[in-house]
């Protein structure tokens, strides 16, 4: 749809302007207004789908603003700006009927628009359920009892579409509600593998009675075969392949005899905009088809998950976006500075050091001779291929990521100074030895290292331990490249702990 009206209130001129030509961009009708007066007597006059609302305002507080919107207009969707130090107030507003909250400044500005197009998306799926729940009740007054329990699991995987679920999580709830809704004695979804190395991997559970159970072996794979023989044959996986899940409350549960064959099974495709996601199964032990309303339901919730499983996916790649940079795909500046963030205040807790290696190709076969020799697209190449190599040749628990320019930056839990400089040492040695293959030639470069160390109790901060880092990097740089370096923590010391070269016998040795 085109022409929603949307309620903008911040008492900031630029960002009410960034917002109502966001909003004008998409197709809106945007409206705003700088204080808490103005807003609460446009609320009054006139409906809207969407407020956009500051909870922090010169004359009202938005907290009061939202009770009041949603005392008028119970349909609106509110979505809170908030800086970083009021999140426990975005949190309350959720608790108030807020749809969600976006932190200031604001960054990325395409996720404006997507917030209000999901929603929007609420908004419809909430009247369509309520229209369905209408039809349900007046068509079958003799099944109230049923209906109601079958309308609950809809509105159960209406909360999963419009959520940020996890694929796992939409699945789990998918099951659970076939085995609500529908009288049958088990129900299973496959979901097929996004990408080339993942596996394929299913939900299944079981009714027992009035116990829900759990299901042999030979259930299990049953489900699964009938599930595999609905796909084309270009995207069937094989049986061994799939990874089997049981429904996240399956503790103390009855299981199914193996030698009681399923007698009716029924099944339907779940498809996204982009091809076939997978298939779900309901299935019974008697011989008795399943119902004309059962097999609606079941169309219904196939259809709801698909929706469900698409948005769990966007939802997974906008974060994923959001942490990696997009060039090389290892972290991106941002979310390096929040995972350290994270990790010294772990390391403080627990009295444990930590290290932050900085890593700057040396100027003589940089980044900027890449792309003036062979072009950009080449220095592009090479920055991959080192990223790759820094990827491959840290521990799990270390973590990579670009910090600008031909600069990377890599973080090691748990790690002291003797450790962190001879991880220093051996990516040193790595990228001096690895010849990168630029335009059908071999080209080697050398990297400088500075080494900062995270020591608990003296009061360092994320931005105190990179800015060791970077100094002994440069340090590094200073004295010829192609060395690591480690300067003192202590506030004002310039002083060299240790200037190594990569290269020396010492720094042959495996560390």
């Amino acid at each position: 749809m085109a022409g929603e009206r949307i309620l903008i209130v911040d008492d900031q001129e630029g960002i009410c302007d960034l917002l109502t030509m966001l909003c004008r961009a998409e197709g809106y009708e945007p409206l705003s207004a700088e204080n808490g007066k103005k807003a609460l007597a446009l609320l009054e006059s006139r409906p809207f789908q969407v407020a956009i609302l500051d909870l922090m305002l010169p004359d009202v507080h938005g907290l009061d603003i939202l009770r009041h919107a949603k005392e008028l207009q119970p349909d609106i969707e509110v979505v809170i700006l908030t800086g970083h130090s009021d999140l426990q107030t975005a949190i309350d507003a959720l608790r108030l009927g807020a749809y969600d909250y976006l932190e200031k400044p604001l960054v990325d500005l395409q996720i404006i628009p997507l917030t209000i197009r999901r929603a929007l998306d609420r908004q419809e799926l909430t009247r369509h359920n309520e229209r369905l729940v209408c039809e349900l009740r007046i068509a079958h007054d003799e099944l109230e009892r049923r209906r109601r329990q079958q309308f609950q699991s809809i509105q159960y995987i209406g909360q999963a579409l419009t959520g940020a679920l996890q694929p796992c999580q939409v699945t789990q709830v998918l099951v659970d509600a076939l085995l609500s809704a529908i009288d049958c004695d088990g129900a299973g979804c496959l979901i097929l593998p996004r990408e080339v190395d993942d596996p394929p991997w299913a939900v299944i559970g079981a009714s027992g009675g009035e116990v829900d159970g759990g299901l042999s072996s030979e259930a299990e794979q049953a489900l699964l075969s009938h599930m595999i023989r609905q796909l084309p044959p270009p995207d069937r996986p094989d049986l061994p392949q799939i990874v089997i899940q049981g429904l996240a409350d399956s503790r103390d549960r009855k299981v199914v005899e193996p030698d009681k064959p399923w007698q009716c099974m029924e099944s339907e495709l779940l498809e996204g905009r982009n091809g076939l996601l997978g298939a779900v199964v309901v299935a019974r032990h008697g011989q008795d088809p399943l119902e004309e309303d059962a097999l609606s339901v079941l169309a219904i919730l196939a259809a709801q998950s698909s929706i469900a499983l698409q948005n769990a996916h966007l939802f997974a790649r906008m974060r994923e976006l959001a942490t990696r940079d997009s060039l090389t795909g290892v972290y991106n500046h941002g979310h390096f500075f929040e995972l350290l963030a994270a990790e010294i205040s772990r390391a403080e807790r627990h009295h444990q050091e930590t290290v932050v290696l900085m890593l700057d190709i040396d100027h003589a076969t940089g980044l900027k001779v890449i792309n003036d020799t062979y072009g950009h697209q080449a220095g592009d190449r090479l920055l991959r291929q080192v990223a790759e190599v820094l990827r491959t040749n840290v521990r799990k628990a270390d973590v990579v990521a670009r910090y600008g320019g031909d600069e990377f930056i890599v973080l090691a839990p748990q790690t002291g100074l003797a450790q962190g400089m001879c991880l220093a040492r051996r990516l040193c040695v790595m990228i001096a030895d690895t010849p990168f293959p630029i335009n059908g030639r071999e080209v080697s470069i050398a990297v400088s290292v500075g080494v900062g160390l995270f020591t608990p109790g003296v009061g360092q901060s994320a931005d105190s331990v990179v800015s060791i880092a970077d100094q002994s990097c440069y340090l590094a740089k200073n004295r010829g490249g192609n060395q690591v370096a480690a300067l003192d923590a202590d506030a004002g010391q310039k002083a060299s702990i240790e200037v190594i070269d990569a290269h020396s016998p010492r720094c042959r040795l495996q560390d």
